[in-house]
């Protein structure tokens, strides 16, 4: 086997792993979130009865009240629960069932305690973010927070991109495809649970989703393609919250998903150009993959109308790369849309004034991902005259635009961020005199 072979095959056996922590996490979302609840009622049981006399009786283990309230969150997990389940079957993996009956072969074979069979917190949590996410996107209740950021992006690209190419003096409403012409291509990294997506799928446009999380694609792929508003499920995506809590049964609360029929919209835009148009055409589709390593290839460049990201952009170890990838990905006049803050996930660590170089600074955080000691935490002012100098020209943009992001608007906090929209198109005239 000749060393490229044997990366090839490492890379393989490591998605797979990757793949199978993912189910595993889905499988365990209840019992992971019951075995928190039940460590609260074990640290109340610990207080000192002068502490435990003045807590009300629903928090006292065993009380009626106590499983009243009980009752309340298991239902609400088990809910959760089904709907991974359901996602799980959906692709053919097995379900919370099985992984409990396997739990139980273990025990009655007198193997128990095994911590390797358990999911890691960070993949748990991810679970908990699915659900915040799908509610963000798929809910009724949550529909005001995806309008803040969703709507400027929808009519940004209906102003800017039209939906056929090679067609001159034709709105958007009026487009007609001939032989002569194609349907723009959009892409949208950060997909998520893919409602921007397919928004812009069911104004008519040809779209890629890509998305860098597979807790995110198996959850998008399952809503996109196995459910309807008209049998829609309950999930409770507040039930892993513990802090900034008004009333004790809010995290318990539900709502349904979806809150529009996904393959309706996917049809929706078939009907939206008139002429020699195909079954096939125009598409959609969603890609796994970090988004520079896949569009920095050679065969993506040119490819695309546009770029459409949201909530994005400062998801980059290096928002400069992501801003050359997107320059490079676009045709001549290629729009980039945004609407997001600067939050920088990447965001490293202080250095201290004992780190005498950046090598001390580097070493002394060894086991961390390096991609947080070398990415850049840059002003708008800074990131918008290095978009300018790569060759995009702003032709709109707006600061301070209010919106939320997965806000929960029973609790007693919430972030609201300021967030940035421009649209800028691909210029072939250098700006690398701009400051």
């Amino acid at each position: 086997m000749s060393f490229a072979d044997r990366e090839e095959e490492d890379e393989t056996l490591r998605g797979q792993k990757y793949y199978k922590n993912v189910c595993d996490s889905f499988r365990q979302h209840a019992i992971a979130f019951r075995k928190n609840r039940f460590n609260h009622a074990r640290r109340i049981a610990l207080l000192p009865e002068k502490e435990k006399s003045v807590l009300p009786r629903g928090l006292i283990f065993g009380t009626n009240e106590w499983r009243d309230r009980e009752a309340c969150f298991q239902e609400a997990e088990l809910k959760n629960q089904f709907f991974f389940d359901s996602l799980l079957k959906y692709h053919n993996e097995a379900t919370s069932k099985g992984f409990h009956d396997h739990l139980k072969l273990l025990k009655d074979q007198g193997i128990d305690g095994d911590s390797s069979l358990w999911s890691t917190e960070e993949d748990i949590d991810k679970t908990h973010s699915v659900l915040k996410s799908l509610a963000r996107d798929w809910s009724k209740e949550m529909s005001a927070e995806r309008e803040m950021c969703y709507k400027p992006i929808l009519d940004a690209v209906l102003k800017y991109i039209p939906l056929v190419t090679g067609e001159t003096g034709s709105s958007n409403s009026q487009q007609t495809l001939t032989s002569t012409s194609s349907i723009s291509r959009l892409v949208v990294p950060g997909a998520g649970v893919s409602r921007l997506a397919l928004e812009l799928s069911s104004m008519g446009y040809e779209v890629q989703g890509n998305e860098f999380s597979y807790h995110m694609l198996l959850a998008s792929d399952y809503i996109l393609n196995a459910c309807s508003s008209q049998n829609p499920f309950s999930i409770a995506p507040w039930i892993g919250s513990t802090k900034n809590i008004c009333k004790s049964l809010h995290p318990a609360r539900q709502m349904l998903i979806p809150d529009v029929d996904p393959a309706e919209m996917l049809a929706r835009n078939k009907s939206s150009l008139v002429g020699s148009i195909t079954e096939d055409s125009p598409s959609f589709s969603m890609g796994m993959g970090e988004f520079a390593s896949t569009y920095r290839k050679p065969s993506e460049h040119g490819a695309w109308a546009g770029v459409i990201s949201c909530f994005f952009l400062d998801t980059a170890p290096s928002i400069i790369e992501y801003m050359q990838v997107v320059y490079d990905l676009l045709s001549e006049n290629g729009v980039f849309i945004n609407f997001g803050p600067l939050l920088y996930h990447w965001s490293g660590p202080p250095a201290r004034p004992s780190d005498n170089s950046f090598d001390d600074y580097v070493a002394r955080f060894s086991a961390m991902d390096q991609r947080y000691l070398t990415s850049l935490d840059l002003s708008w002012e800074d990131a918008r005259a290095a978009l300018l100098n790569i060759g995009f020209e702003i032709i709109e943009e707006k600061l301070n635009l209010n919106a939320t992001y997965t806000v929960d608007e029973k609790s007693l906090m919430s972030t609201n961020f300021r967030c940035i929209f421009f649209v800028a198109k691909k210029s072939t005239v250098s700006n690398l005199n701009c400051s």
